[in-house]
C-alpha cells in the first residue's frame, strides 16, 4: 500500500487481492466473535454482589438463549468448527459456554433435541487440551427450576 490507502503495485498482481480477501476474513472473523461475547458476555452474573432475583428475567434470558442456541444447532448442520476447518479460540470459547449450561439448565431433553450441538460438544471435549483442564463434564439430567435461589426457607 502506499501513502494513505493508495495501491501499490507488489509486482504479483494477485497479491493485493490475496491480502484484501484475508484481510476482509479476518474482519469478519473478528466482527463474529466481537458479537457473540457481546451476546454472551451480559449474561455472566456478578458473582460477588449478585443482583436481586427475578423470575422474569430468567425466563427471558433463557428465551433468548434458545433462540441463539437454536442458530447454533443450525450452523452445526454442515460444520464441523466454527471457524474455518480446525479447532480455534471461537470453538474453546462456545463450548465452554455449553458446557456451563449443560451443568444447570441444557438437560437430557434438550441434548436429545440438538444433536449438532451435542457432537460439536462432544468433539470439542474429547480432545487431550480439554480433559486436561476439565477432566470430567457435569450434566444435569432435569433442568434446574426457575427459583429464588436466595429465599429463605
Amino acid at each position: 500500500m502506499g501513502e494513505l490507502g493508495e495501491p501499490r503495485d507488489a509486482g504479483y498482481s494477485g497479491f493485493l487481492v490475496s491480502y484484501g480477501f484475508c484481510l476482509a476474513v479476518f474482519g469478519f472473523n473478528y466482527l463474529q466473535s466481537s458479537l457473540t461475547m457481546c451476546r454472551f458476555l451480559p449474561l455472566i452474573p456478578n458473582l460477588k454482589k449478585p443482583a436481586p432475583y427475578n423470575a422474569q428475567a430468567v425466563e427471558t434470558g433463557k428465551s433468548a438463549s434458545n433462540h441463539l442456541l437454536g442458530l447454533l444447532e443450525k450452523t452445526l448442520e454442515s460444520k464441523t468448527y466454527l471457524v474455518g476447518k480446525s479447532l480455534t479460540i471461537a470453538d474453546l470459547f462456545v463450548a465452554m459456554y455449553l458446557a456451563r449450561g449443560m451443568e444447570w439448565v441444557l438437560d437430557a431433553d434438550w441434548r436429545a433435541s440438538h444433536p449438532n450441538i451435542i457432537k460439536y460438544f462432544n468433539g470439542i471435549t474429547s480432545i487431550d487440551q480439554w480433559k486436561t483442564v476439565i477432566p470430567q463434564m457435569k450434566m444435569i439430567e432435569k433442568e434446574t427450576p426457575n427459583e429464588d435461589p436466595y429465599a429463605q426457607e
